[in-house]
């Protein structure tokens, strides 16, 4: 008779551990190691932006206790693989150990990205991205009056906000002339930069740094493309993460930008499986690869067009969904539409049945795409649905969206506050 299942879990983030508590619930008798070089317990990484504004505690952070491995019977191995033999279904440690596996998750997520330029290694220099580096960041802040934040997504801009509300003076510097196209539309956008002005954010775009000067192994500044040097004791990079596949790809293992996996997360590797940060999947609308890191990759580096399929797709299915209740739909019917949003890269939550009014949570949707959905009302009396915008909307305390009459002429909606939006009556597709 066959011995139990030795599953093997390289990395010990959401995802591994996640699935080391789902494999052990399923299998009582499985021997599950997890292999991982974080010294830190789970912990939610979107909770680390309100740990730099000290809106919370550093024993908040975690969302499993430092027993939880031990209490499931689940090995935890400080160590990082260098090596995969698949073929003999081992890999190798940088300890100099091997291990074998009779099933092997890839899930060790992916690294920050940084800077190829003189001065990176600088006191002062650091990425965004563990729970060690906001350590870092914080205890040098209390030696830090000026700041450079260098990227234009999310964990940017949150960075930015949170320090400039820390009365530091930080200054904003842009690759391109928007912030990123695939969260963003340029009318979004131009919204988000002006507020951050009027926040005191010293905004420069079209701007990247070309060299991070230095004295006695400190930051005293950067250097621009355009030739300007800005003077500050701290440079953040926040400009992008990719996946770890360092020790995947010489395994021959397929990869893309990361490692590519099918609908139920294998990889091209037998008895190898893949989640979480560092797979490359097919969007099943467009077939275009797109990495978990990128969702909107397959749209192009501009702001997505209105006739791209996704597009296309999800403004589709949306209507459809959020106008059904004046059509007396199945539960069949809710349960379709809402599993078709759910593989959409805009759409993070969908809950809806036949005798509630339907609600959707959007991820990053660009205001061209609301434009094209359906018309609002100014107040919730009379609505038929609630859409949920991102909460990056919400986060900048003056914005009111669309204010700028510019920005709304012959758009079919408005807005009831800066987190929701009424939907009242649909409008024929445009």
């Amino acid at each position: 008779m066959a011995g139990p299942l030795s599953y093997l879990i390289i990395g010990n983030g959401i995802a591994g551990a996640t699935a080391a508590e789902i494999l052990r619930t399923e299998d009582s008798a499985a021997d599950i190691t997890v292999i991982g070089d974080d010294p830190f317990p789970v912990y939610y990484r979107p909770a680390l932006k309100d740990y730099l504004g000290g809106r919370v505690r550093e024993d908040k952070l975690w969302a499993r206790p430092t027993s939880f491995y031990l209490d499931r019977r689940i090995r935890f191995l400080t160590d990082s693989v260098v090596g995969i033999q698949v073929a003999q279904h081992t890999v190798q440690l940088r300890s100099g150990h091997s291990m074998g596996y009779t099933r092997l998750l890839l899930a060790q997520g992916a690294r920050a990205t940084t800077l190829e330029c003189s001065g990176v290694d600088l006191v002062g220099v650091t990425t965004l991205r563990t729970v060690a580096d906001y350590q870092k960041v914080l205890a040098r802040l209390t030696s830090v009056r000026r700041i450079v934040v260098t990227g234009s997504g999310p964990l940017a801009l949150e960075t930015v906000e949170t320090l400039r509300h820390r009365g530091f003076q930080v200054t904003h510097l842009l690759r391109g002339p928007t912030l990123r196209s695939e969260v963003l539309d340029f009318p979004a956008s131009d919204l988000v930069l002006q507020q951050e002005k009027r926040d005191g954010v010293d905004v420069r775009i079209e701007q990247e740094i070309v060299e991070i000067t230095g004295k006695g192994g400190q930051v005293t500044g950067v250097l621009t493309t355009t030739g300007i040097h800005i003077p500050c004791e701290m440079v953040i990079l926040g400009i992008g993460i990719e996946p770890i596949i360092d020790f995947v790809k010489p395994a021959g293992i397929v990869c893309g930008l990361g490692v590519k996996v099918d609908c139920v997360m294998r990889t091209s590797a037998p008895d190898i499986y893949a989640a979480g940060d560092l797979i490359e999947t097919t969007d099943p609308f467009s077939s275009a690869s797109a990495t978990s890191l990128m969702p909107h990759s397959s749209m192009g580096s501009t702001s997505p067009r209105l006739d791209s399929p996704m597009f296309q797709q999800t403004a589709r299915v949306t209507r459809k969904l959020l106008l059904t209740r004046s059509r007396a739909p199945t539960k069949k019917s809710y349960s379709k539409m809402a599993s078709l949003l759910a593989c959409s890269p805009w759409v993070s939550a969908v809950a809806s049945s036949p005798s509630s009014e339907p609600s959707i949570t959007l991820s990053t949707w660009p205001l061209s795409l609301l434009a094209c959905l359906t018309p609002t009302s100014n107040s919730p009396r009379g609505s038929i649905a609630r859409v949920c915008l991102p909460r990056f909307w919400a986060s900048a305390e003056k914005v009111r969206w669309p204010s700028n009459k510019s920005l709304t002429q012959g758009l079919p909606y408005s807005c009831a506050s800066t987190s929701q939006l009424y939907i009242q009556k649909p409008i024929p597709h445009r």
